[in-house]
């Protein structure tokens, strides 16, 4: 979990309403500031946004400002937020999340121990070539616990050059991956990798809604794989065969009854 730190916001730029346009944006404004952080994560999701909740840390912290938690998901970092109003991804103007994912890549190269959550879903600014070098990041980082990357068009190739670092990571335990481009090989690759780290402590995979769809051979791919995975819990993905999600149920549960017991003998 992370330190406790004050955080300060990046708040958008105020562009001028088009002619004939509503403005209505200081009203929204005034209802987010009387929320709660969660009841905003949650009034989020519920407007289909799930996108970041940027914040920054202080300007007395030499860290860097790193994205938070979006839609439902909490950040999870146990910072004192509620004092300062929380803006939507959409309300927060480009060059601010161009300067976010920046500060990610850097944080996530130089493992810094305090970024353990990075949520860049719907992130409006993330090309091919800088998902790459945000995938060549995780290389060597050992504190990021949660990665949330759905809806940036994550393809087959950085599917596979992120299969590389599932091989070896042992401290992602949360990969979200849903709404994405990506094809039967990437999600194989992905599948593969787990399943020959022996020391991976992924417990929850989502990669529902890709744009292309894998078709039963994805889904056996999938299984295949799994057999072998006993850490993952949580799994999401699109199963349209009976058969294949029974199975995908049975290895689930037995990794559920595999945790259980590990905990039950810590306990003893």
């Amino acid at each position: 979990m992370l330190p406790m730190h004050t955080y300060n916001c990046i708040i958008p730029t105020q562009s001028k309403p088009a002619r004939g346009a509503t403005n209505s944006t200081s009203e929204f404004d005034e209802m987010l500031e009387m929320l709660e952080p969660d009841d905003v994560n949650d009034l989020a999701a519920e407007l289909g946004l799930h996108g970041l909740v940027v914040q920054s840390k202080s300007r007395g912290d030499d860290n860097h400002p790193i994205g938070g938690g979006g839609g439902r998901e909490r950040t999870g970092s146990g910072a004192d937020v509620s004092h300062t109003p929380l803006y939507l991804a959409s309300q927060v103007s480009d060059d601010a999340q161009e300067a976010d994912v920046d500060d990610a890549i850097e944080s996530l190269q130089s493992d810094d121990p305090t970024l353990t959550e990075l949520n860049l879903n719907n992130h409006t600014r993330l090309d091919p070539a800088l998902i790459s070098q945000l995938v060549e990041a995780l290389h060597g980082n050992t504190h990021l616990k949660t990665l949330s990357l759905a809806n940036i068009r994550f393809s087959e190739d950085h599917a596979k050059q992120l299969a590389d670092v599932l091989r070896v990571n042992t401290s992602l335990t949360v990969l979200n991956l849903e709404s994405n481009r990506i094809t039967r090989k990437g999600i194989a690759a992905i599948m593969k990798a787990l399943a020959e780290n022996k020391e991976t402590v992924l417990t929850e995979l989502r990669l529902a809604n890709q744009y292309f769809s894998g078709g039963a051979g994805a889904e056996s791919d999938i299984a295949k794989h799994l057999e072998k995975v006993t850490s993952i819990i949580r799994l999401g993905y699109n199963f349209t065969s009976p058969s294949i999600r029974t199975r995908i149920d049975r290895y689930v549960m037995r990794n559920t009854d595999l945790i259980r017991q590990k905990r039950a003998s810590l306990v003893v």
